[in-house]
């Protein structure tokens, strides 16, 4: 899409409402649900038992049928087919961490899944949180990166401090780094390790300097990209961050104006860019506002978080359907 956008109205059907707001990047398009509808509300209880009750296999094809309809069928679900296109991370299985999470190594460039049964997959479905969304999430965060200053800092460093060291000032500088720092960084091949050592603190403290609110302004883009619960919390707490409850608050005021102008992937473009800090972060989404004349962006981010609940709707109704069809396949 290349920034390109779809000045239509993006009407979604869900639930037996029409939503319409003015989006400038969703298409105009209207997801069905199928040939068959549901007659009277199945409830998630019937959904899961008539899902348990399946064989391995029609588990395996409801689940495929109902991301495929996500993908295709879904304004949010192209979205995320976009930043799975364009994410420079590599998918990984990972059976430390607990079934049905994703967690994204900054250090590695790696995206790790635990492996999910398909019964835990459909439930998420249910419950408006797709396990699909949640693997978007972590690649919006491994676009974010890519598009980074410090990106290729992140990556020297992963060499000889841990992760979970990422803001600690208290380091060791291995003499073969300096030698490395000083070439690639410094482009002074033959400075001594003072230099170097020297030259590495000072771009240290700034990278650890500016890592809390460029945590939280990473983490809330992703998040809000497929999370509409994210924009309406009156939570200010909401992310474990050093960040103040004040600047917290103007990080998600602009990030909710920023998904109102861009998909998610040109937006984990330009925050990876320029999200380095609270100030040069608002300065460039009221420079973006008003370059792209979009009037009140903050209305169309609300506006769009409205089109995301309805479409999560409109999914969990197409779970419910499935189940429905492939059980009463099950018994013919």
């Amino acid at each position: 899409m290349n920034r390109r956008t779809f000045l239509g109205m993006a009407s979604i059907f869900a639930a037996g409402t029409i939503v319409t707001v003015s989006i400038p990047y969703f298409k105009n398009h209207e997801p069905e649900l199928g040939p068959n509808s549901i007659d009277s509300k199945v409830s998630e209880e019937d959904a899961l038992k008539a899902f348990n009750e399946l064989k391995t296999s029609d588990k395996a094809r409801l689940i495929s049928e109902l991301e495929d309809f996500v993908l295709t069928e879904t304004n949010i679900g192209r979205e995320a087919t976009r930043v799975f296109q364009s994410s420079p991370a590599n998918e990984v299985i990972d059976n430390l961490i607990p079934e049905g999470h994703v967690v994204y190594s900054p250090y590695t460039n790696t995206v790790r899944l635990a492996p999910i049964s398909d019964d835990l997959n459909f439930r998420t479905y249910l419950v408006g949180k797709p396990m699909l969304f949640g693997r978007a999430n972590a690649h919006v965060k491994a676009i974010q990166d890519h598009n980074s200053r410090w990106n290729q800092f992140e990556s020297f460093v992963s060499d000889f401090i841990p992760e979970t060291n990422a803001g600690t000032l208290n380091i060791s500088f291995p003499v073969e780094k300096a030698s490395e720092y000083a070439q690639r960084f410094m482009s002074q091949p033959g400075a001594t390790y003072d230099q170097a050592l020297t030259a590495f603190l000072k771009e240290w403290t700034d990278y650890t300097k500016q890592r809390a609110e460029r945590k939280v302004i990473y983490e809330l883009q992703a998040s809000m990209s497929f999370e509409p619960e994210l924009q309406e919390s009156s939570n200010p707490h909401f992310f474990s961050s050093s960040v103040n409850s004040d600047i917290l608050l103007v990080i998600t005021y602009a990030t909710t104006e920023l998904m109102g102008i861009l998909p998610p992937l040109e937006a984990a473009i330009f925050v990876g860019k320029i999200g380095n800090d609270s100030s040069e972060y608002v300065l460039e989404v009221n420079r973006l506002i008003q370059e792209r004349r979009v009037g009140d962006a903050y209305k169309l981010g609300m506006g769009r978080r409205d089109v995301l609940r309805t479409e999560l709707e409109l999914i969990k109704d197409k779970a419910l359907l499935l189940a429905v069809k492939y059980a009463s396949s099950k018994d013919l």
